[in-house]
C-alpha cells in the first residue's frame, strides 16, 4: 500500500493546512486540515512514512484514540503508538 493511499484510508478527505521541515528527515511535514470543519485532522511525512491523527474524521468508521501515531515497520506492515 501506497502513503498516499494510506493516508486516504486514514483520514479520508483532507487539503494540506501548512508544511514545515520534518524534525526527523528534514523533508516535508504536512499538516492536514477537514475540508468541511476545517479543523486540523493530523500531519505526515511521507519520506520517513510518518502519521499522526490527532482527530478522527469520521469517528463512527474510525474509532481511536484522540492522538496515536502510526510508523511503517516494513512494506506490508504498519505500526500504532
Amino acid at each position: 500500500m501506497n502513503f498516499e493511499r494510506f493516508l486516504d484510508l486514514t483520514l479520508g478527505p483532507r487539503y494540506v493546512l501548512h508544511v514545515i521541515e520534518c524534525s526527523v528527515c528534514s523533508f516535508d511535514e504536512v499538516y492536514y486540515s477537514h475540508p468541511v470543519t476545517h479543523k486540523t485532522i493530523g500531519r505526515a511525512c511521507s519520506n520517513c512514512q510518518f502519521l499522526q491523527v490527532f482527530e478522527p474524521s469520521n469517528p463512527a468508521k474510525f474509532h481511536v484514540p484522540q492522538a496515536f501515531s502510526i510508523h511503517k515497520q516494513n512494506s506490508e506492515t504498519w505500526d500504532v503508538v
